[in-house]
């Protein structure tokens, strides 16, 4: 009977040890649900299994791709790694590129020479429209819009050129036409968090905030866009003095690891607003450590150590924020 029972628990131990294969399939259902960290553990499951599984490799780095910048370096590895094992480079190059925006490499986008025409029509309009991101944030204007028309002619709904275009608008201070392309986009892919972030910045600016937080509030669902889709909401809910939901935005982002000045400056002005001095001047001074030159923090700084008595610090830093907006 023990031999049996032995056996038998063996055989249980055999059966409950999955494939690589059912490893990954785990990870995709994790991913399709939204539960990054589980699926992010089951691919690397699986590539314990089989480290030279190319469409492990390819699955890891779409879902580090779904954290958006925290995630992009991790992305481009796994994605490159997918490559060097087999997988044709035109399946993973849109995602690659996506990678690349995240991480700010724009100069590496736009002198990649690979070739559009290996790409499906939707693809080929995708990769078109990242290139215009890209040559947008170069600040390269002109050779922006050339992309975004190119992609627009591959594929007349693609979002992200519809959103590029914008953006043109809005750098060439025609936030009229911009709002009326921002609609149109949101009228036929209503949750599309780039259009809905671009909207809520230009109704913010037109001092209307409660639909600039509507507007955040449904981006947030692009787990892409999550940690910064949120701090610009706690910020926006501090004008709105909303303070305790803005205080919750950034609890949230403390505790989901997000460590950056931006946020800790968004503490210090929640605690300046709602009249701890002491504390927010703390708050200021420790995101002047970390980034010298921040002038938000510069001038909520001067203001908070002026209301301290501390006038030699206050004229400091109103100094040093003159020199950065002279």
């Amino acid at each position: 009977p023990t031999f049996v029972l032995v056996g038998v628990l063996l055989q249980i131990g055999c059966d409950a040890d999955p494939t690589a294969e059912e490893y990954l399939a785990r990870a995709q259902d994790y991913l399709d649900s939204g539960d990054l960290s589980e699926a992010i553990i089951e691919s690397k499951n699986a590539l314990r299994k089989d480290p030279k599984n190319a469409e492990g490799r390819s699955l890891l780095g779409q879902i580090y791709l779904t954290q958006g910048s925290a995630g992009a370096a991790m992305a481009e590895e796994q994605l490159r790694r997918a490559a060097e094992l087999g997988m044709p480079v035109e399946q993973l190059q849109i995602s690659l590129v996506q990678a690349q925006l995240f991480a700010g490499k724009y100069e590496d986008i736009a002198s990649d020479d690979f070739d559009p025409q290996l790409l499906s029509e939707p693809d080929r309009a995708e990769l078109f429209a990242l290139r215009g991101d890209a040559y947008l944030a170069l600040g390269e204007l002109d050779v922006a819009e050339q992309h975004y028309d190119f992609a627009l002619e591959q594929s007349a709904n693609n979002a992200r050129a519809a959103v590029g275009k914008a953006g043109l608008s809005v750098v060439r201070e025609d936030t009229d036409a911009a709002r009326e392309q921002l609609n149109a986009i949101l009228q036929s892919t209503p949750k599309f968090a780039p259009a809905l972030r671009m909207r809520a910045l230009l109704e913010a600016e037109a001092g209307n905030l409660e639909a600039a937080e509507a507007d955040y509030t449904l981006a947030l669902e692009d787990p892409a866009f999550t940690d910064q889709t949120r701090l610009t909401r706690a910020l926006l809910r501090i004008r709105l003095e909303k303070f305790d939901l803005a205080a919750q935005d950034i609890k949230a982002l403390r505790n989901g690891g997000v460590k950056s000045s931006n946020l800790d400056f968004a503490d210090a002005l929640l605690q300046y607003e709602q009249g701890h001095i002491q504390e927010a001047s703390a708050g200021f001074e420790k995101v002047l450590g970390q980034a010298p030159s921040h002038a938000s923090a510069l001038f909520y700084g001067a203001a908070a150590a002026a209301q301290l008595g501390n006038t030699r610090s206050a004229a400091l830093q109103i100094r040093r924020y003159l020199s950065l907006n002279p």
